[in-house]
């Protein structure tokens, strides 16, 4: 859920998200993950076969055009076998990958996750998962993917020489004392109170299955799902002269605060499942980085509301 909003010289970009959630290494031959940038070209990196009847083939790719200082990692999960279990129960690294999990560490110093946790019974779905890898830090690091809790089966190197101005921050709803402000309809007062964010992508459920359609092409290459993207289509939608689309966010100004209404009821609470971005008189606002936070996602992979 995207919508793009205007307001006294001030553009806003508030962007639907929906949740997500060391270890040695095994024995075998370890892949490299594929630099991948379509679903044609993660179809054709190499399967790796796991010993749960299933096979992943995976890929890395940038975040979008509009997206933060992140990677996005991909796992396409295919039975192998007609056997192939049903459910899957493993203990691993934090960062759930549909059959496999991953971890991003640092080359000669601490590990950037060190929570491990244990997934059983969970669901098992053929399909895309997408995880984050986050690149917001001068460094070298390396994204490591296992099977259970040892088996190192991927790796991936990155290097990241400068850190990228981060936009992307929580939505900044205000407390209840604000909330006092607007009482009528469905609206949230906005504050200050904002911080760097990056989406959260669940990884225990398929961002994309054949079962969807499918994303859309271009150039004869079908797009991978879950990049930011805030120009299109939103920007024929809401800003080219003459056209008009579906509008359930507003911002407005209420008593001097900027207030967040919806003709719709708003399923999900704002501040716990909104990024947005800035402009003041046309230029970017950096976010604070005191602090990361992720945001809950309410999709499964970004779409334009009301469709």
């Amino acid at each position: 859920m995207m919508n793009r909003l205007c307001v006294a010289g001030m553009v806003v970009v508030v962007m639907g998200m929906a949740t997500t959630a060391a270890w040695g290494a095994g024995e075998g031959k370890v892949a490299e993950i594929a630099e991948v940038n379509s679903l044609e070209e993660l179809g054709k990196a190499k399967a790796i076969q796991l010993e749960n009847g299933w096979e992943v083939r995976l890929g890395i790719s940038d975040g979008g055009k509009d997206a933060g200082p992140w990677k996005l990692l991909y796992c396409m999960a295919s039975k192998a076998k007609a056997d192939a279990k049903e459910e899957w129960n493993f203990t691993g690294p934090s960062e759930i990958l549909g059959p496999v999990m991953f971890r991003v560490t640092g080359l000669g110093v601490l590990d950037l996750q060190e929570k491990a946790v244990m997934v059983a019974g969970m669901a098992a779905k053929e399909g895309l998962y997408c995880g984050e890898v986050m690149t917001a830090w001068r460094g070298k690091w390396r994204v490591e993917v296992y099977e259970g809790k040892k088996k190192l089966i991927a790796t991936r190197d990155i290097e990241v020489k400068d850190a990228t101005e981060w936009y992307w921050q929580t939505a900044g709803m205000g407390d209840e004392k604000l909330k006092e402000l607007v009482k009528e309809g469905e609206a949230w007062p906005m504050s200050r109170d904002s911080f760097a964010a990056a989406p959260g992508y669940s990884g225990s459920t398929p961002i994309w299955t054949e079962k969807e359609a499918r994303p859309a092409a271009r150039d004869g290459k079908t797009e991978l799902p879950g990049k930011v993207d805030a120009r299109s289509p939103w920007n024929a939608l809401y800003m080219e002269k003459g056209r008009k689309g579906p509008e359930p966010l507003r911002l407005t100004m209420e008593k001097k605060v900027l207030v967040l209404r919806s003709d719709a009821p708003m399923l999900m609470k704002p501040q716990y499942n909104l990024l947005a971005r800035w402009w003041v008189n046309g230029k970017a606002v950096g976010a604070r980085r005191g602090e990361l936070r992720k945001i809950d996602r309410v999709m499964g992979h970004l779409t334009e509301t009301g469709k």
